[in-house]
């Protein structure tokens, strides 16, 4: 998703912000019947904000070590970031204990993934990338759809678990 998001960056000129996007594939979600939990989209944006971030940070450390000659190595960048991101981050005051404790489950996961890239891709004016980004914005809305369908059968048979 972050290759296809610079490449598109780097063709259109544009800065792409993922939270708006993140924000813009909710408002498609339900716009299509979908509502996303807002704490499953907290989380996503701020670990996409993140590793974006981090992509971010590995294209400069490259370009710095070209610049001083210095051999390149991406595992030497991801530690210096991840040490850099923990000195800033670490000790948040706004950070609480339950923030971590649960987990977005796999399926919205994919299912915003795939339509972030469906929306990077409507930004380039190719019909085959208009047409390929409809494409995944709908499936990754779907994916949400037949999440929210697991939930609600999931829940219909608990009810009926209960009555008996």
């Amino acid at each position: 998703m972050f290759d296809i998001k610079s490449e598109v960056e780097s063709y259109t000129g544009q800065d792409i912000d993922i939270g708006k996007q993140i924000d813009q594939v909710q408002k498609e979600a339900k716009a299509k019947g979908k509502k996303i939990d807002d704490k499953y989209l907290k989380k996503i944006k701020k670990e996409f904000t993140r590793i974006d971030k981090k992509y971010k940070h590995r294209a400069v450390w490259m370009v710095n070590c070209i610049e001083q000659d210095i051999p390149y190595s991406s595992l030497e960048a991801d530690l210096y970031f991840d040490n850099l991101y923990q000195a800033k981050h670490g000790d948040d005051k706004e950070k609480k204990d339950d923030d971590e404790s649960f987990s977005v489950p796999i399926s919205v996961t994919v299912g915003v993934t795939l339509s972030l890239c469906g929306l990077f891709l409507l930004f380039i004016p190719i019909p085959i990338c208009k047409t390929s980004g409809m494409y995944l914005l709908d499936t990754g809305i779907g994916i949400l759809a037949s999440d929210a369908l697991g939930k609600w059968d999931k829940y219909e048979k608990e009810k009926h678990n209960e009555k008996k």
